[in-house]
């Protein structure tokens, strides 16, 4: 803005215009004229009376300074390099002390023009910042999981194996919701590996490999529900998976860290299930949802809002009803 602003001026106007500025900075938006040009009126109101002593020298410019400004300390120079310390105790030693205690001028550490600075500006940059970066890791992971597949549609089952690693946590999050059986989870999950593996070159956009994979898991596990007459009990799940299950299981079992909700879900139906597996434990929004279910995406959020009801209606009631919370 600044650079912009002084760039338009010949070298024998820079210094009244460096004088307009200031007299622009001390004012208040409220209070500038009405008919205020644009390139004045677009700078913000700087209070503490910075800019408020009128007789200020400037001494005249030269094409030397004019540069010096603009290029130097403007477009060719990254003043996030600058330490704000630093750069404020060079500042200060520039004046004697009577003119910075008249002047209100007092040393503050980095830690406390953060406190005040960070909640003004630099979060919303830290956001996006954060969104940038996220981007450039998508790209990455995206980069990757299209090396991935090419090379298991080549046969390379080491590959594959590593896709398949990237998403066990999931695969076992939706399986263990929907199947109360440690066999049934095992069958569902070995089942969708080899049906994705044979079917992988079917997948056109590659960048849904795992909302893909994640689709025929959830048939598996409906083939399955639909083959059993009943369900075990909760307790009979845990004593069976203690055997079963593998190690590998088991360390992605100890990642769970919410009980409670496990086992809360198991008393709701078939469906609300599996559509708060997904929502809650692996994070999908409900466009994400949609799309694995192949439903309406309003369809999934009226089916979400109605699940945490009932949820939240067996919690007010006690919680868990197989005997182990009241």
């Amino acid at each position: 803005m600044f650079h912009d602003y002084l760039e338009t001026y010949e070298v024998k106007d820079c210094r009244r215009a460096l004088l307009e500025l200031f007299k622009i900075l001390d004012t208040p938006v409220s209070e500038r004229d009405e008919y205020l040009e644009e390139e004045l009126a677009q700078f913000p109101y700087v209070n503490g009376g910075l800019f408020a002593d009128e007789t200020i020298e400037i001494p005249p410019f030269t094409e030397e300074i004019k540069e010096l400004l603009l290029t130097k300390a403007s477009e060719d120079f990254d003043w996030s390099d600058i330490s704000p310390t630093i750069f404020g105790a060079v500042f200060e030693s520039t004046l004697n002390p009577e003119t910075r205690r008249s002047g209100g001028m007092h040393y503050t550490s980095i830690e406390n023009i953060h406190k005040v600075i960070s909640p003004l500006f630099l979060e919303d940059l830290q956001k996006e910042f954060d969104s940038i970066r996220a981007i450039q890791v998508k790209r990455t992971r995206d980069k990757k999981l299209e090396e991935l597949i090419q090379r298991s549609l080549q046969g390379d089952q080491d590959a594959y194996t590593e896709l398949i690693k990237s998403i066990q946590v999931e695969m076992y999050r939706i399986a263990t919701s929907q199947l109360n059986n440690i066999d049934d989870v095992n069958d569902a999950i070995q089942e969708t590996i080899i049906r994705s593996y044979d079917k992988l070159h079917t997948l056109k956009n590659h960048s849904y490999f795992k909302t893909w994979f994640i689709r025929i898991l959830i048939n598996e596990c409906h083939n399955i529900h639909r083959k059993r007459k009943r369900e075990l009990g909760l307790f009979n799940k845990l004593s069976n998976s203690v055997d079963a299950i593998s190690s590998t299981e088991k360390e992605i079992q100890t990642k769970e860290d919410d009980i409670d909700f496990d086992l809360l879900i198991k008393q709701l139906n078939y469906d609300e299930r599996l559509i708060l597996t997904l929502y809650y434990k692996n994070k999908y929004t409900p466009t994400e949802i949609s799309n694995i279910l192949d439903v309406n995406v309003n369809t999934v959020k009226s089916k979400i809002l109605r699940a945490k009801q009932k949820l939240q209606q067996l919690y007010n009631k006690g919680g868990i009803n197989n005997g182990t919370k009241k």
